[in-house]
């Protein structure tokens, strides 16, 4: 029977296409429980409660998509009659449509070969937009000079020599020295050398790449009694009352698309590229919260009633004194725009409490607010400090430690 002899035809086709659609999507919602993926996708087992939060959005609003779906093709299917001869007279503005579809798909397939290839023929671009790629490259390079603790320095355990002063450097990856290929020019080492003029000194980095001030806290707990330093200096960088759960919280909440955006960064080149520039445009709108403005709130600055560690970090500064042992706080900041700083009100609130706490605090902006910031950065990407930022910071600290006499006088210099 031809299509003029029945015109329901065109409408049952897509009526049927419509179910068929959505008894697919409405069963490979349902197979892919958070279960499911936990056992394929994470390492022990289980999944994130913001992840979970999500997946539970995106499986409703698949489900209400599949049954608005089968909902429509039965509308249809139940007025084939009437909608049969519309789809026919309709039939040559849906094969545009189809086209211009199909053309854009090409387009968009196009472009994701070409900016695959530019990755693949230069080591430079593909570093520059996959962080993560650089970063786990880096940790490989330094592996072997990690000691049995995991640390960026010899073994813990090293005998001590006569008159020797010991300096227990406990911090992030600042202190760590990440994305410094030479351990010699990290800011331990580097402070190492700049005291070693004057004491007989040993510099222990206990730095942990990520830390937030509860793993400092236990750093410093599993390092006190072996190192037994006679000074404790702690690192600290705004991102420190971060924990890891608001860090994965703010990386979720600022993709276009949470969980699906992580999907496409890791597989597309294009979305590599598109989506940063997006999210900037967000931002600037006012659409989406800075990493600025996210690290602020973390602290709650000038007032500090919301700094989310604000008691592991009193409990650093307490365990760390002792009768002969001194301890002091430098602070680290953020490798950008010295001239106007965003987070003067967030080391303003380190510093008082530091005052509180009878411990002397050193800016290490103030070693580095003359410099340009560009310079002082491991890369255009890695604002962690370079070779370059760590001499001066370790130039000033060393300053700042004999000024405020927080290394008794050994009895003699290397």
């Amino acid at each position: 029977m031809s299509v003029a002899a029945d015109p329901r035809r065109p409408a049952r086709r897509l009526a049927v296409g419509c179910v068929v659609v959505a008894s697919t999507i409405a069963l490979a919602t349902l197979a892919l429980r958070p279960e499911f993926l936990a056992r394929r996708v994470s390492a022990d087992g289980s999944l994130q409660p913001y992840t979970l939060h999500w997946l539970a959005i995106y499986r409703t609003i698949a489900l209400a998509c599949a049954g608005a779906l089968a909902g429509f093709g039965c509308a249809v299917f139940a007025s084939a009659a009437r909608l049969g001869p519309l789809i026919v007279r309709r039939g040559a503005l849906l094969r545009k449509l189809g086209v211009a579809t199909v053309a854009t798909g090409l387009t968009l397939l196009g472009l994701e070969f070409a900016l695959r290839a530019l990755e693949f023929c230069d080591d430079v671009v593909r570093e520059r937009h996959d962080f993560e790629a650089a970063a786990r490259a880096f940790m490989q390079r330094v592996a072997p000079q990690l000691n049995a603790d995991g640390f960026r320095d010899d073994p813990f355990d090293r005998p001590r020599t006569d008159g020797e002063r010991r300096v227990l450097v406990v911090g992030d990856s600042f202190a760590f020295g990440f994305g410094i290929d030479e351990r010699a020019r990290t800011f331990p080492a580097a402070l190492e050398a700049e005291l070693s003029v004057t004491h007989s000194v040993d510099v222990f980095n206990a730095g942990v790449p990520g830390a937030d001030t509860r793993r400092e806290l236990d750093v410093l707990a599993s390092t006190l009694d072996r190192v037994d330093p006679d000074l404790v200096l702690l690192a600290w960088y705004v991102n420190d009352a971060e924990s890891n759960e608001r860090k994965q919280e703010y990386v979720q909440q600022s993709r276009l698309v949470p969980l699906v955006s992580d999907v496409l960064l890791r597989y597309s080149a294009l979305w590599r590229r598109l989506e940063p520039a997006l999210v900037a445009l967000c931002v600037r709108s006012g659409a989406k919260a800075s990493y600025l403005e996210h690290l602020r709130r973390l602290y709650d600055a000038p007032s500090g009633a919301g700094w989310t560690q604000r008691e592991e970090f009193q409990a650093f500064l307490a365990r760390a004194k002792g009768d002969e042992r001194k301890v002091a706080v430098l602070l680290f900041p953020l490798v950008e725009d010295f001239d106007a700083y965003p987070m003067t009100e967030v080391h303003a609130l380190i510093r008082a409490t530091c005052v509180e706490a009878s411990v002397p605090c050193f800016d290490v902006l103030d070693a580095l607010r003359h410099e340009s910031a560009s310079t002082l950065q491991t890369s255009a990407l890695d604002h962690h400090l370079n070779a370059t930022g760590c001499a001066l910071a370790a130039r000033a600290v060393s300053a700042f430690i004999l000024r405020d006499a927080l290394l008794r006088p050994s009895t003699a210099a290397r």
